[in-house]
């Protein structure tokens, strides 16, 4: 026998009473941000009416359901925002965990964490420790790399 939880009743049943959940190009903003939490999240992009399953992973999260960002501001509102990083603070000087990002952040984040560090990625965070001329080291190693 299954009870539903309740994040179930509120996406199932709540959500669309309360909210306009017919565009699906366009999330609604649903959450306060001071409802912002660790593992927050909206709910399953395939199908909004079911919140996001708590025993995925992050990474199958992050891909399978409606980020606590975009729960928070709505699909609008936060790509204006993205729009309004990109042009503020087009070096991402004013980063932090959870902060709005812009559109290019988010693509490099996701290729970054598709990508598995080689070696030579480990020797660079090696050179880039010991801090003793190693912006010279770096620098001549891409050298050497370019050189035929």
């Amino acid at each position: 026998m299954h009870f539903d939880t309740e994040s179930e009743t509120f996406w199932r049943d709540i959500a669309p009473e309360l909210f306009d959940l017919q565009d699906k190009t366009k999330f609604p903003p649903i959450f306060g941000s001071n409802h912002a939490a660790v593992g927050l999240t909206g709910p399953r992009k395939d199908d909004w009416t079911k919140p996001c399953p708590g025993n995925w992973t992050f990474e199958e999260r992050l891909a399978g359901c409606v980020s606590f960002q975009e729960a928070i501001y709505g699909t609008e509102t936060l790509k204006r925002l993205e729009a309004i990083k990109k042009v503020g603070d087009p070096n991402n000087m004013f980063a932090c965990n959870n902060c709005i990002r812009g559109t290019e952040e988010k693509e490099e984040e996701a290729a970054d964490q598709e990508e598995v560090p080689t070696q030579e990625d480990k020797d660079d965070v090696a050179v880039e420790e010991d801090g003793v001329g190693s912006t010279i080291v770096r620098i001549l190693a891409i050298v050497s790399l370019q050189s035929p």
